[in-house]
């Protein structure tokens, strides 16, 4: 947004959506493609001047069957997901950066299922994490 006056004018963002249709033949019933999520979205807000970027995000991807069971019942699914990250980097010299990432910030789950949601067969909580540190590119 280089439009905006000043300080504004380091603001932008980032966004995207997909929405896909699928269909195929699954063990002789039809369904839909394995691995494939029908929606997915990401948007990003970030900041970019004067050497010092940073960045918040979001994605989106909805449940999709991951694996093909003897039965409907027995399919596996994997559950809607969404991640919040966080990214800040500073030149400190033409050669040095100082970075900061926070990746998971909300601790979204893994959900996996058996056929309909209420059937579960997994849920994890990987955490949230957080690095940072000096870049030299010399």
């Amino acid at each position: 947004m280089s439009f905006l006056p000043g300080f504004l004018s380091g603001f932008g963002i980032f966004a995207n959506y997909t929405h896909t249709w699928s269909d195929a033949t699954l063990q002789g019933r039809e369904g839909f493609l394995p691995g494939q999520a029908g929606d997915v979205a990401n948007f990003s807000l970030y900041y970019d001047k004067s050497g010092f970027s940073a960045r918040v995000s979001a994605m989106y991807s909805g449940e999709y069957i991951a694996e093909i069971g003897k039965n409907e019942d027995w399919d596996i699914w994997i559950g809607d997901h969404w991640q919040i990250d966080f990214s800040a980097a500073y030149n400190v010299l033409p050669w040095m950066q100082v970075y900061f990432n926070a990746v998971n910030l909300i601790n979204a789950p893994k959900y996996e299922y058996y056929g309909v949601s209420t059937r579960p067969k997994l849920n994890e909580y990987y955490g949230w994490w957080i690095k940072g540190g000096i870049k030299i590119t010399r």
